[in-house]
């Protein structure tokens, strides 16, 4: 971890800090053995003031999702995948979260189409 804060101070990155319960993640309900860890993190550079940006992480739909997506490092081997994404993203409308999700169904059939 102390390698990772040295990261983030060469980068000139510092914690942004939340709002919410102290602990994100638990396990083990006696006392003795109960472990809470903080995992969620957010930095900013000194530059933050100029581009606000706001998250919500605790959405009920990600709670209702059968399908998963996963990106795969191999994928940007292919050279039309920078221009999918792309197009995905300008052809999407709506919130951040929306047009993520957009992207990922449509990475998702790009990926079948071209392995078939």
């Amino acid at each position: 971890m102390s390698d990772f804060m040295e990261a983030l101070e060469n980068c000139g990155l510092t914690n942004m800090g939340f709002t919410g319960p102290w602990f994100t993640w638990e396990r083990g309900r006696r006392v003795e053995t109960n472990i809470r860890e903080y995992l969620e993190r957010g930095v900013i550079n000194s530059s933050w003031d100029h581009c606000p940006l706001f998250l919500e992480t605790n959405s009920s739909d990600r709670l209702n999702r059968r399908w998963h997506f996963k990106f795969e490092a191999s994928w940007l081997l292919e050279e039309s995948c920078e221009q999918e994404v792309t197009r995905l993203w300008k052809e999407a409308d709506g919130p951040v979260p929306k047009k993520l999700n957009h992207v990922c169904q449509g990475l998702d059939v790009w990926f079948k189409d071209i392995y078939r």
